[in-house]
């Protein structure tokens, strides 16, 4: 059985092919431990779309880019905004303040593009207190793919969730690969060592591109297979090269692993 999550403006969708967590207990099955439906609204980077999507009882689930940026008095501090963005309407704590205040329990996704946003953010989300009522998950590609690609640093993302170790509802963590470059771009066995080094023994999701993936399923599958405590999260934008036909089938192949898949709805029909 699977279940199709539907998304914001891109009309992606993620699919998720089992439920074992008090997580995805409360945030994605239903009472009876189906999957639900959930609708994403991605990048949601301003005040007036954050506030939106808190009002919008069709949406599920937001996320939202985190960097850090020059503030009034000249320090460098937690803002709403994906680089290369130098101006932003919301500072984090902004944001963590008016999901606070909401009450909401839909869904929370903070991605970090920089590893000097993650200690104010998950200081200002524990203080705040908002995982007993609201889902979070705390997303970063953490390893590089390619000389061009920066990634942020998993032991700061790691050390950090480990703070959370007494909330009832921990945040899932999502560690990602930079996407690579090239149009033959596949993860190689180093990507998947450095992974697999990172993620054992936790439980969290390993965030790869769709096309990438599609490339390197025998090393994922093995992966998989040496992390029994994780799952995948294969994402793509419109236009990359992903075959529906091959995407599909390759998430019905991996059987009762959990899979969400994140990409434009015509990547991934519902059939």
């Amino acid at each position: 059985m699977r279940t199709f999550f539907y998304s914001g403006s891109r009309d992606e969708i993620a699919v998720i092919t089992r439920c074992t967590s008090s997580f995805f207990d409360r945030s994605f099955c239903d009472a009876a431990g189906g999957r639900r439906q959930l609708r994403w609204a991605h990048a949601v980077n301003c005040e007036s779309r954050l506030r939106a999507a808190l009002d919008d009882p069709t949406v599920d689930a937001l996320e939202a880019d985190v960097c850090t940026l020059p503030s009034s008095d000249g320090e460098r501090k937690p803002y709403i905004a994906h680089p290369p963005a130098v101006t932003a309407d919301m500072t984090a704590k902004r944001f963590i303040d008016i999901v606070r205040q909401s009450q909401t329990r839909k869904i929370v996704k903070f991605d970090f593009k920089c590893d000097d946003a993650i200690a104010e953010v998950v200081d200002l989300l524990l203080l705040s207190g908002i995982a007993a009522v609201t889902p979070l998950v705390l997303n970063a590609d953490v390893i590089s793919t390619s000389e061009e690609s920066a990634p942020v640093s998993a032991e700061t993302l790691l050390s950090h969730h480990a703070l959370f170790d007494n909330v009832t509802i921990p945040p899932i963590v999502s560690l990602g690969w930079c996407p690579p470059s090239g149009g033959d771009a596949r993860l190689s066995t180093l990507n998947i060592s450095q992974m697999a080094a990172l993620a054992r023994g936790r439980a969290a999701t390993l965030a790869v591109r769709a096309d990438v993936a599609l490339k390197s399923q025998r090393q994922l599958e093995g992966l998989l297979g040496d992390l029994p405590g994780c799952g995948l999260t294969l994402w793509a934008h419109p236009g990359d090269p992903v075959c529906p036909e091959t995407l599909r089938r390759w998430v019905r192949s991996l059987g009762t692993r959990q899979v969400w898949v994140d990409v434009p709805q015509e990547m991934f029909p519902d059939s």
